[in-house]
């Protein structure tokens, strides 16, 4: 009976959606940066859809790895090639996550300063478990002082 009980666990649909969460992590890091309204309005938009583009990368990423791993028939006879196949894949995969990133470098400094814009860039990991989106940015134990000033 206590098995068939459905009340102790979650619904996925309790959980907010991927954009709701993208959102609230850039309310969060606006609120951080202390940004005036308007730029953090300016800035949403691009935001969401850098944070959009580095998923779609993991998630090819994901797709890659899982046909590497799915080919080999003989680990040890395919072990060398497959662990180059996966070098050359993750090179590939660096080298599209740096060119997303000197875009939307270039698009945030636009509005904010090249040292938060660099910040942005620095905080792009959302992990779905994470209960507001802000429990990496408080393991961190940014004291007052050390948020960023606009116009610096």
């Amino acid at each position: 009976a206590y098995a068939q009980d459905s009340t102790n666990k979650t619904d996925r649909a309790d959980r907010p959606s991927r954009e709701e969460m993208v959102k609230n992590r850039w309310q969060a890091l606006a609120g951080h940066l202390m940004l005036t309204d308007k730029q953090a309005q300016q800035m949403e938009s691009t935001y969401c859809d850098y944070i959009n583009e580095l998923s779609k990368l993991k998630e090819e990423k994901r797709s890659d790895m899982k046909e590497v791993k799915g080919d080999e028939p003989d680990k040890k006879a395919s072990k060398r090639q497959a662990l180059s196949d996966e070098q050359v894949k993750g090179f590939d995969t660096q080298r599209k996550r740096i060119d997303i990133k000197e875009k939307y470098f270039k698009e945030f400094c636009k509005v904010l300063s090249a040292r938060q814009a660099n910040y942005l860039l620095d905080q792009d990991n959302i992990k779905p478990r994470q209960k507001n989106g802000l429990q990496r940015m408080e393991h961190k134990a940014i004291s007052p002082h050390k948020r960023f000033v606009p116009g610096f």
